[in-house]
C-alpha cells in the first residue's frame, strides 16, 4: 500500500436482501453517510443516480443493456463523461477506466470477491465483498482525490456481478 497525506477512508455498502431496484447509502466506519445510491427503472438501460448526503446529484452511472462487453458511462454533473469497460479475460476480472483524467485499472477475482484498483500501476484502493445474504462491500480508499470514481467502480462491479448471476 502506498502512503499519502490522507488517512485511509473506509466506506461500506450494504444492500437490501430482496430488491428490485437498488436504493442504499454509502457510509464510513462512523456511520456518516457519504453518498446515496438510487437506481432508476428503465427497460433499455441501467441507471444509477449518486448524490451527496444532502441529495445533491454528483454523477450518474448508465449501462446500455444487450452489450456483449459490459460498458458503463459515468456522467458527472459538470458535464464530464468517463467510460468504464470490462475486459474479456479467462481467470481474472479486469476493468478499465477510459478517461482523459484517469488511467485506472481494476483487477480482481469475481469468485473470491476481492479487487485491487490501480492508477498507473500504483494501488489506490481495495474492494472486498462480504459473503452474506445481501450484497455488502468494504472499500479502502488510499487517496481522497479518487473517492467519487472509486465509489462508481464499486457500483459497477456490483452491477456486473448481478448481471452475471442473472445470465
Amino acid at each position: 500500500m502506498t502512503s499519502y497525506n490522507f488517512n485511509m477512508l473506509r466506506l461500506f455498502i450494504k444492500q437490501k436482501m430482496f430488491k428490485i431496484l437498488d436504493h442504499y447509502p454509502i457510509y464510513d466506519e462512523f456511520d456518516k453517510i457519504h453518498y446515496n445510491v438510487d437506481q432508476k427503472f428503465s427497460l433499455i438501460k441501467i441507471v444509477f443516480n449518486i448524490s451527496d448526503p444532502f441529495e445533491q446529484e454528483l454523477f450518474t452511472i448508465e449501462n446500455k443493456l444487450f452489450n456483449f462487453i459490459p460498458t458503463f458511462f459515468i456522467n458527472y454533473s459538470n458535464g464530464e463523461t468517463i467510460t468504464v469497460k470490462k475486459r474479456i479475460t479467462f481467470f481474472k476480472t479486469v476493468i478499465n477506466v477510459i478517461s482523459n483524467r484517469y488511467n485506472i485499472t481494476l483487477k480482481g477475482d469475481f469468485f473470491n470477491h476481492n479487487f485491487t484498483i490501480y492508477e498507473n500501476d500504483e494501488e489506490i484502493a481495495y474492494i472486498n465483498k462480504k459473503i452474506s445474504f445481501k450484497d455488502s462491500y468494504c472499500i479502502d480508499i488510499y487517496n481522497e482525490k479518487y473517492q467519487d470514481i472509486l465509489v462508481a467502480l464499486v457500483i459497477i462491479v456490483d452491477c456486473i456481478m448481478d448481471m452475471s448471476r442473472n445470465n
